[in-house]
């Protein structure tokens, strides 16, 4: 060994002060460092270091107590040996007075069976807590106690009540116990520190943040700072799947940017540690500096709509959600059909949720913002989201694309299948030529192991439209403290009878227009007469035949852009969130970029 270990003493009285350093003089290979005083004041002493450059404290009594609680070193207490014991109780054999001896547990348990070995009839007290020995020796005095025997804090408190006293003293003896006990310990632990300083040095210089935890998700290891306990937290959720498994990796958003984190589980002596590692990635990855075409949904994203409610399959066709969800459960893909409205993200997102790749985000992809490079990259790069463990990626608006661009879509997925675990979720919503895209979904169902949904149309659905506005009512009541207690019998009507030609999402507008509007108890008839008024305006300012397909395909794109921040009041914020891409995006599309 080619240093000295730093020992930080703190001696509860004056006297045991030169018994440290006198017998310090003998352990060359130990740099001693003494400060005296006792509970709060010996605290106070210890707080003027700095703690980083010692290996050890040590004290004694209700000082190491308190000690311990305020720094993360190893605290080793000054022994007081049979020996010393002995000394005292036979000084004072012919005492003429009542006898108390009050310390804590482990120097009591020692006078215990010292007194009874050598029949002694001293009877001994406890204190288990240091600010305890006021109370103690104020209730011994009251007892008819003259003579106490004890630690530093019993001494002071029988001194203040008039009493006479004894302290216990440590002999250079139990000193030089104490230095051989810490110099055992931190021999042995020498190699250990090295060990663990090269793994804390190594995890700084590195590119990424290190999370290590115990088997009860405690964290032993990592960034503790306010700002990093939500992925603390993230990963400490993920250590049941390591329980499954010996590793995982998954996504997430943070801040702006996407992170991968790599969850490993060790076992040390059959006792299992679990180790995260979480970098940023930048190729291939949604946000201001990523590519436009890619977006994520986790569970914890901000809602528009009251959660809770039900999507369009759970409202129409019960049957047909839980088959859905079974099967998706059960590894199969999902091809989703429907009329413009339908509400296929949320239905997606749902079966998501309940899917054994939750735990990862969602991808979203945009195929229309999808160029052939993009895509060629994102179905062959080993970094790209499709192919790691446990991913979802759900593609949108198949029914806009073109048909050069969906036939290399499709092959590009195919290609990527062989290597690729990742579940997969295709739309096709708002189509006026459903019968043109069967062949689209045929090949998909061929390729694929897929199932297909057909989502039913809102129109003549008049019960459970009713259903879903009280659903989506109560939801309101609960996430804005609303008290809002139904509809009125003219209101419940129009909303039945309407046609409904956008579905689900316009239904969700006209209510959500309806409940922020509403100040009463009840929507009026009035309040849901002018919500629809308005969307039949918006129809015919807007009509669906406007929509050219023979222009080029950032002509449509702008156009539909157009039409969405028109629908959303021009909130650009919205109008990105429908469309699935960000501010920045929306931005550049308006531009023509």
């Amino acid at each position: 060994m080619n240093r000295k270990f730093k020992i930080l003493a703190v001696a509860p009285y004056e006297s045991l002060k030169e018994v440290l350093l006198q017998t310090a003089k003998e352990y060359p290979q130990l740099d001693v460092t003494v400060e005296v005083g006792p509970i709060y004041e010996g605290l106070k002493k210890l707080q003027k270091y700095d703690l980083s450059q010692f290996d050890a404290v040590l004290s004694r009594g209700g000082t190491k107590m308190e000690i311990e609680k305020h720094t993360t070193l190893p605290v080793f207490e000054i022994p007081i040996s049979y020996f010393d014991l002995l000394n005292i109780i036979k000084l004072v054999e012919h005492y003429q007075g009542k006898i108390a001896i009050l310390t804590y547990e482990s120097i009591a348990n020692a006078a215990r069976v010292l007194c009874d070995l050598l029949h002694f009839p001293y009877n001994i007290f406890i204190i288990n807590e240091w600010h305890n020995a006021k109370e103690k020796v104020l209730q011994l005095k009251e007892q008819g106690y003259t003579l106490i025997i004890g630690d530093a804090v019993s001494v002071i408190h029988a001194e203040k009540l008039g009493l006479q006293s004894i302290l216990l003293t440590s002999s250079a003896t139990s000193v030089q116990e104490a230095f051989e006990h810490i110099f055992n310990v931190c021999s042995y632990m020498e190699t250990f520190q090295a060990e663990a300083n090269l793994f804390h040095q190594y995890c700084r210089n590195r590119q990424e943040m290190i999370l290590y935890f115990d088997r009860q998700g405690k964290l032993l290891y990592g960034d503790d700072s306010p700002e990093g306990q939500a992925l603390q937290i993230f990963c400490a959720h993920q250590i049941p799947a390591l329980e499954k498994g010996q590793q995982l990796i998954t996504q997430k958003q943070w801040q702006g940017s996407l992170l991968e984190i790599q969850g490993n589980r060790f076992l040390v002596r059959q006792i299992p540690y679990y180790l995260f590692s979480i970098k940023h990635l930048s190729p291939l990855v949604p946000g201001k500096q990523g590519v436009p075409y890619l977006s994520l949904y986790e569970h914890s994203a901000p809602r528009s709509l009251p959660q809770g409610l039900p999507n369009i399959l759970q409202l129409l066709s019960p049957g047909s959600w839980k088959r859905t969800l079974q099967l998706v459960s059960n590894g199969f893909n999902c091809c989703l059909i429907g009329d413009a409205g339908t509400d296929s993200d949320s239905l997606v997102y749902a079966l998501y949720e309940k899917s054994s790749h939750a735990a990862a985000p969602l991808y979203c992809i945009n195929p229309l913002l999808l160029k052939e490079a993009e895509l060629r990259k994102f179905c062959t790069d080993p970094r790209s989201p499709l192919f790691l463990p446990h991913a979802s990626l759900y593609f949108r608006n198949l029914a806009q694309l073109e048909d050069a661009r969906f036939q290399y879509l499709l092959d590009g997925l195919s290609i990527a299948a062989y290597e690729s675990t990742a579940q997969l979720y295709f739309s096709f919503e708002g189509s006026e030529r459903q019968e043109n895209l069967e062949p689209r979904y045929q090949q998909l169902q061929e390729r694929f192991q897929l199932h297909t949904v057909l989502l039913p149309p809102l129109r003549n659905k008049g019960d459970q439209i009713l259903n879903y506005a009280l659903l989506f009512i109560q939801s309101h009541n609960h996430m804005k403290d609303t008290h809002i207690v139904g509809m009125e019998p003219e209101a419940i009507t129009l909303l039945c009878q309407y046609d409904w030609p956008q579905n689900l999402k316009q239904l969700q507008r006209v209510l959500q227009k309806a409940v922020l509007s509403t100040d009463a108890p009840w929507i009026t008839a009035r309040t849901i007469r002018l919500a629809l008024q308005e969307e039949q305006r918006s129809a015919l300012q807007f009509p669906r035949s406007q929509l050219d397909l023979d222009q080029p395909l950032h002509r449509i794109i702008q156009q539909v852009v157009g039409k969405v921040l028109q629908e959303e009041n021009n909130n650009q914020t919205k109008a990105a969130r429908r469309l699935g891409i960000s501010r920045t995006t929306l931005w550049r599309l308006m531009k023509g970029n």
